[in-house]
């Protein structure tokens, strides 16, 4: 069962825990012996700040995670929670981590870590000591982490390059790890499946670095960077330059700072044509002159023409100043005209969308838009597989006869269209019968012109 606490304590100064603190909370550990999912909040009034709300004994946190050691899956340390204790009781409380052998995610959202021992609010080697404790938890998939701050390389390094989890997920949000534990993530992606790097200051600076490490990367398979200051074309450069070589990533989400300068879209272009093993790319474009990011939007669209391993293209644009009706207005026609061209000859988008405002308002897609998409090649696939849907396409197709180059071109790529299933059955069973007799005779110039 799920289940959450919440408490009051009245020792703001006085961060060591006592010794009547610590036997309170491991009598609440006792009574919740087989919990799945522990959620630790400090309780504030409508009024109080989250600071110094809540001490929370580290031994106790221990305590609770042994009792349920063969159950809790998900732990939670939610916004004002303040960690406290001697280096002893971290200690024990990774002894006790290293025991949860079940925790599948674990959290830590704007905490803090004080060492009694030293009086220190903030104690790295206490932080890295508790990641290397996660890192040796055969099932803990995900690790998230909102403002703390990482002083020391070593933990999440750790973590990143030791987890024995076959699905580590790492997602850093307002935190600001050193630069040394920055370029020590870097070299130590080999286990990391999953990076979310969110509002990170500075990001800006590694992104050259991070990209490099990526390159001969196939273990990462989602990727998402959305930082304070969006990243402008030139810095998002080593990123398109990473996907032309990188075989392993299948998803990505980027925020871009739009620009006028063809220098700056070609490696965009370029990628688009060349990656060969993202599924799903995730666009936020932002710039204060409309033209202009509605220039780099219809790039975008139009050089997924040759692309050969997208299935998924959203694209968000950040618009403000004016109402959502007249931008949607605005954006609707470019975008679909832009996309409609490029579905002609893709080969395997399946789902395009188009959002304004971080989805706020949705650009429709027009009908020939549909159109392509249901009845590109990777909709042919589709139609092969589920030769029953053909009646429902052939109806499709004669609502369109007004526009003759979308029908022929589907009829000329799918002449199967055109044939009953059973029809379609019969005739491969003859072509095979017929395979089948031209070897039994020895016959194989006739077979040879058949195939």
């Amino acid at each position: 069962m799920p289940v959450a606490i919440a408490w009051t304590v009245n020792q703001p100064t006085n961060r060591t825990p006592s010794a009547e603190i610590i036997k309170r909370f491991h009598l609440v550990g006792k009574q919740l012996s087989g919990v799945r999912s522990l959620i630790i909040s400090p309780h504030c009034e409508e009024d109080d700040d989250y600071t110094d709300a809540g001490n929370l004994p580290i031994r106790a946190l221990g305590d609770i995670m042994t009792i349920n050691c063969r159950t809790l899956q998900h732990v939670a340390l939610r916004q004002g929670l303040l960690l406290t204790g001697s280096e002893q009781d971290y200690q024990y409380t990774c002894r006790c981590i290293a025991e949860t052998k079940q925790l599948q995610s674990f959290q830590m959202l704007g905490c803090g870590v004080f060492n009694g021992d030293r009086l220190l609010d903030v104690e790295s080697s206490l932080t890295d000591s508790l990641f290397a404790a996660l890192a040796e938890l055969p099932l803990l998939g995900c690790v998230e982490l909102d403002r703390m701050s990482l002083n020391t390389p070593g933990g999440l390094t750790r973590f990143c390059s030791n987890s024995v989890t076959t699905t580590p997920s790492l997602k850093l949000s307002n935190t600001l790890p050193s630069e040394q534990e920055l370029l020590s993530m870097c070299d130590h992606y080999s286990r990391l499946v999953k990076l979310e790097l969110c509002n990170i200051p500075n990001i800006n600076q590694h992104i050259e670095l991070m990209a490099s490490s990526l390159k001969q990367n196939v273990t990462t398979k989602q990727l998402e960077i959305h930082c304070p200051r969006h990243l402008s074309c030139e810095e998002a450069m080593p990123i398109w330059n990473m996907l032309e070589e990188n075989h392993g990533l299948q998803t990505m989400g980027l925020a871009l700072q739009c620009s006028s300068e063809y220098g700056y879209k070609e490696p965009m272009g370029k990628a688009l044509q060349k990656m060969q093993s993202l599924q799903q790319l995730h666009l936020h474009l932002h710039d204060a002159n409309q033209t202009r990011r509605l220039e780099s939007a219809c790039f975008l669209l139009e050089h997924l023409q040759r692309n050969q391993s997208l299935t998924e293209f959203q694209l968000c644009l950040e618009e403000y100043g004016e109402s959502l009706h007249d931008l949607q207005c605005i954006y609707t026609e470019r975008l679909n005209e832009s996309i409609a061209g490029a579905l002609q000859t893709n080969a395997t988008l399946l789902k395009v969308s188009f959002s304004i405002n971080r989805r706020t308002c949705r650009t429709p897609l027009s009908e020939d838009v549909e159109i392509w998409l249901r009845y590109n090649r990777a909709g042919r696939r589709s139609l092969e597989l589920h030769p029953e849907d053909r009646q429902l396409w052939v109806r499709t197709i004669l609502k369109h006869t007004d526009d003759t180059p979308i029908v022929f071109q589907i009829l000329m790529a799918n002449p199967a269209l055109c044939l009953s299933p059973a029809r379609t059955v019969r005739s491969t069973q003859r072509k095979r019968k017929r395979l089948l007799q031209s070897f039994e005779g020895g016959n194989r110039s006739h077979m040879q012109t058949i195939a």
